[in-house]
């Protein structure tokens, strides 16, 4: 694992054992925003998917967002990696029929392996190689994405900023990506004024 991943897994650890099973151990915030931003996710096609699809949940948390798909009738199969083994532990603790493991993307293996691989917030801790960490992993998640990806990041259109938060330029990341990986890409910033979410298509 990189050393700035595991500055963040550290964070998520610390939190998570200071909160335990409680959506402030992800650094959500609001229940509310945090299932607006699980269907921003969800709406890079998933619903209009007529048969079984797996998905790969990059960053997973303790699975929200699998309860989310299930509340929504999607036929998946889920997977969810985590670098926080303190979440990790709890996810399958709490949620023993999902599949959780820590476990960071960059060492995953193989294309085309899952038909979405999806994430939201996973690069928010400044760490100072921000860009590069984010070029990586939308990368990989592109390459493990047999459909499409979802890739969900804090945006610098946000007012109130603070100096521990990595704010994304969405234009910035929309250019990168139709420049390097695909020409079928989609900016969504229009369900949070702080988020926005780009799908990438095969």
């Amino acid at each position: 694992m990189k050393k700035e991943n595991k500055q963040v897994a550290k964070l998520f650890d610390t939190l998570t054992e200071k909160y335990g099973f409680n959506i402030k151990s992800l650094a959500y915030g609001l229940k509310k925003s945090q299932l607006k931003k699980f269907q921003a996710l969800i709406d890079v096609g998933l619903e209009r998917e007529r048969k079984r699809i797996t998905i790969l949940d990059v960053g997973c948390g303790f699975g929200d967002l699998a309860e989310f798909m299930k509340k929504k009738n999607i036929d998946f199969k889920y997977k969810g990696i985590d670098i926080s083994s303190k979440i990790v532990a709890i996810a399958n603790k709490e949620k023993p029929h999902l599949d959780i493991s820590e476990l960071d993307i960059l060492e995953m293996k193989g294309n085309n392996l899952f038909d979405y691989v999806l994430t939201t917030g996973f690069n928010c801790v400044k760490t100072g190689h921000n860009q590069e960490m984010l070029v990586q992993v939308v990368t990989k998640m592109f390459e493990l994405a047999k459909k499409g990806v979802a890739i969900s990041s804090v945006s610098t259109y946000r007012i109130d900023k603070d100096k521990d938060t990595y704010y994304t330029s969405p234009e910035k990341f929309f250019r990168y990506c139709m420049k390097n990986l695909t020409k079928h890409v989609v900016l969504k910033h229009d369900y949070l004024p702080h988020d926005f979410t780009i799908y990438l298509y095969k």
